[in-house]
């Protein structure tokens, strides 16, 4: 029966603007930049590609209000179009905006007297074929998304009343003072509060924690409401809230040795200086949590007796009421198993979740995370719950859709048949050199009289190999005949044989067969290849010997940065930044990932193997940059080093940064370099005994590290005028003295003298409130 009020809804499409096309071959619907949050004004882009020009594409709004039953969706919206013929059929894009009810849409006020509230709500995109539109009548048209092969669903909610646009004037022509009358409160209901969410969605997409010391920070604002800003206030000694945390655990605590609690962190709540506060959950390496609190009186930790599961989706609630915390997880496939922990204190326990900042994962510098992903991450402000009391998230939440369980049970068949398959060579090949034949060949087999004469001695017959395997089964015989096990190297190795095979095939091939390399990227990335799991996600994103499948593309963008695969890193920060490819928006998900890509790339320039040459970006159109290019052969470097052993300090100089960095095409030589150095320091020029302190202090080239020689030379440097000298002086203060009143002076002098990175400590140092006689300024 349809309900009263929704004949009343109306859904608009609007074509705004003309298809987008791009090379995809294939049934395809899906949102481009799916957003959070929608009301009466929202606009979607759909990205479509479909093989038959009859067949109906749409998108479908399902609401819950609460009017309904608890997971019951009453009000069905659509939007539908034929996909029609496409001098270029490929993916096109499609503009379309939601005109919602007034109830649903927009503001309550004196135009717009009835506003209904909004539980849950999913958009979905289909495309299904002509007939079976045609057959269905307006009212099954609205449920007809259910019986599309080609469906996908995006969790969305509804704007609060209060959040929602005014009402547009109902013609098209728009009078002066319509937006004045919206506004006063003769016409509008303004016996109000503004909204105040008390459940916090810390986070929202899955994030993966590669087990390192980064993590995703949070933070809270103050209620914007007096009464109830007042009441959080009194509440500081005598704290009541919820976390909700969905967590896939790989790994418990690879960088348990970064800190003398042997755990790492799960959910953090820190102050601007690094400091814990209420809460901080952890993990040890035996999987037990450890919960930490902290009062005026009281600072303490302990951990439960059961440890957590790995390798599923485990949900943990963590409650803290006044002076009693407790601890419940459940887990399996229903999240039907459960276990709980709890405790209480004799003393208050302090919270305020306005100060610092909440971190979901490893905490920088000296607290690792958990290896494995992150999934929701709610905050319950001011309510202490229990987990009856909270219903799972939709079975189409994205940590669902990413199926890692089942991949991971895939590669475990995969590995599995590879054991198998390498014990029957191994025996096959100990009964060949024994000169004994099995009796059971092919044609015995076939004739049916091998039954009576099967020897207990003989291997167990195989299944017949897969014709995508075979490569991996060629690779494995020799190995058997030598009696060898499998061991990580080998894996490896097959891992970049099967690389080639796919690289080889699209240089001789292109793209016609890339459904057949697809299976041997699988195969790949189960044998733990990062560089497959980059390809295979670029390959399902582009449409590349399969269908476009971003949510499967990045899954394996996860599995690359969960291996610390740097493209994929880079990648999946790049979508969280630009919120594309079915990836929403996070600005501080996507800091987490640049800043790994970051720290490990300036590792790599730091510590280059010897003799390497430096990767650097230079512009093709920047003939000076061009001309500096050179090698160990080339005319600059010959008329450098010519120039260097005549003396020249600004050659030597030049010649020592060149050998040390491997830069401008010569190759690396640290100890040619130091050499360079150390003539330029004997001739009295600060940069060269600068950089001859900086290679003693951190015992390069080949030499002891010696701090205190290399801390002399910097400050002859330094002593001599050089701004980067009296920067490394400060940051010797700073680093290693602990002394922040030498490491001020040092570094104030050195950002008079146009020193930037000097800037940059004194901002830090302001920043964590260690800057001396000066309080925190952020």
């Amino acid at each position: 029966m349809v309900k009263p009020y929704s004949l009343l809804i109306v859904w608009w499409c609007f074509l705004l603007d003309p298809p987008v096309t791009s090379t995809e071959q294939a049934d395809y619907a899906e949102l481009s930049s799916p957003p959070i949050e929608i009301h009466g004004l929202t606009g979607l882009k759909v990205e479509f590609s479909c093989t038959d020009p009859d067949k109906v594409v749409g998108v479908t709004l399902s609401v819950s209000t609460p009017l309904d039953k608890v997971g019951e969706y009453s009000r069905h919206f659509y939007c539908a179009w034929r996909c029609g013929s496409h001098q270029d059929a490929g993916r096109r894009m499609r503009r379309i905006r939601l005109n919602l009810s007034d109830d649903i849409g927009f503001r309550p006020s004196l135009f717009n007297p009835n506003a209904t509230v909004v539980v849950a709500a999913k958009l979905f995109t289909w495309i299904i074929d002509e007939a079976t539109w045609s057959k269905a009548d307006t009212d099954d048209r609205r449920d007809i998304y259910k019986r599309a092969l080609t469906r996908k669903a995006y969790i969305v909610r509804i704007s609060a009343p209060y959040s929602r646009p005014h009402k547009r004037f109902p013609m098209s022509c728009v009078p002066w003072f319509w937006h004045h009358v919206q506004k006063n409160w003769h016409f509008t209901d303004l016996r109000t509060c503004p909204v105040e969410q008390q459940t916090v969605y810390l986070l929202r997409y899955p994030a993966v924690l590669s087990g390192l010391t980064y993590g995703i920070s949070r933070d809270l604002k103050p209620y914007s409401d007096t009464l109830l800003e007042t009441e959080r206030r009194r509440a500081f000694l005598s704290p009541s809230f919820s976390v909700e945390l969905w967590v896939y655990i790989i790994d418990y605590c690879p960088k348990a040795h970064l800190n003398q609690a042997q755990a790492c962190a799960i959910f953090v709540h820190i102050t601007w200086l690094g400091y814990h506060m209420t809460p901080a959950l952890l993990v040890d390496t035996e999987g037990k949590m450890q919960v930490e609190v902290q009062g005026p009186e009281i600072y303490t930790a302990h951990k439960t007796a059961q440890s957590l599961p790995r390798n599923q989706w485990v949900r943990i609630l963590l409650t803290l009421k006044h002076r009693e915390w407790s601890l419940q997880w459940s887990y399996g496939k229903h999240h039907n198993l459960t276990n709980s922990a709890f405790m209480t204190y004799d003393l208050d326990i302090a919270y305020d979740d306005t100060d610092g900042q909440f971190i979901l994962g490893g905490v920088d510098p000296a607290l690792g995370s958990f290896r494995g992903y992150l999934g929701q991450v709610k905050l319950y402000r001011g309510r202490a719950l229990t987990l009856d009391e909270l219903s799972l998230p939709d079975p189409d939440h994205p940590m669902f859709q990413l199926q890692l369980s089942e991949k991971e049970a895939s590669c475990q068949r995969f590995l599995s048949w590879m054991s198998n398959t390498m014990s029957y060579y191994a025996h096959k090949a100990v009964l060949r050199k024994q000169k004994y034949v099995c009796p059971y060949s092919y044609k015995w087999v076939v004739i049916g009289k091998a039954s009576d004469v099967r020897l207990t001695s003989c291997p167990q017959r195989m299944e017949h190999t897969q014709w995508d395997h075979r490569h991996v089964a060629r690779l494995m015989r020799p190995l058997a005949r030598l009696d060898q096990q499998l061991t990580v190297h080998d894996k490896i190795h097959f891992a970049q044989v099967l690389m080639k095979v796919v690289t080889d095939s699209v240089k001789l091939r292109g793209l016609e067969n890339m459904h057949k390399n697809l299976p041997l990227l699988n195969q790949a990335t189960c044998l733990g290849s990062t560089d497959a799991m980059f390809t295979l996600a670029v390959f399902l994103n582009n449409g590349l010997g399969t269908t476009v499948q971003e949510t499967e593309s990045t899954v394996f963008l996860m599995l690359g940065t969960l291996n610390q695969h740097r493209l994929s890193t880079l990648a999946l920060g790049h979508r969280h930044m630009m919120g594309i490819d079915g990836v929403p928006y996070d600005c501080s998900a996507a800091y987490m990932y640049y800043k790994f890509v970051g720290d490990t790339t300036r590792d790599d320039r730091e510590t280059h193997k010897e003799e390497e040459v430096a990767t650097e970006m230079v512009r093709l159109i920047d003939e000076v940059a061009m001309e500096q290019q050179t090698d160990e052969n080339g005319d600059l470097f010959l008329w450098l080093k010519h120039q260097a052993q005549k003396g020249v300090q600004s050659a030597q100089l030049q010649m020592g940064h060149l050998l040390f960095w491997g830069s401008q095409g010569v190759r690396r030589n640290l100890q040619a370099a130091r050499e360079m150095f150390q003539q330029g320091a004997e001739q009295g020029d600060p940069n060269s005994i600068y950089n001859l302190g900086l290679m003693e202090f951190h015992g390069k080239a080949g030499t002891e590290k010696n701090e205190t020689a290399g801390h002399e030379k910097i400050k002859t440097a330094a002593e001599k005028g050089l701004p980067h000298a009296v920067g490394a002086l400060g940051w010797i203060a700073l680093e290693k003295e602990r002394n922040y009143s030498k490491a001020a002076a040092y570094f104030e002098e050195s950002y008079n003298t146009g020193h930037m990175d000097a800037g940059y400590y004194l901002g830090h140092m302001y920043q964590y409130g260690i800057y001396p006689n000066k309080s925190q300024d952020l």
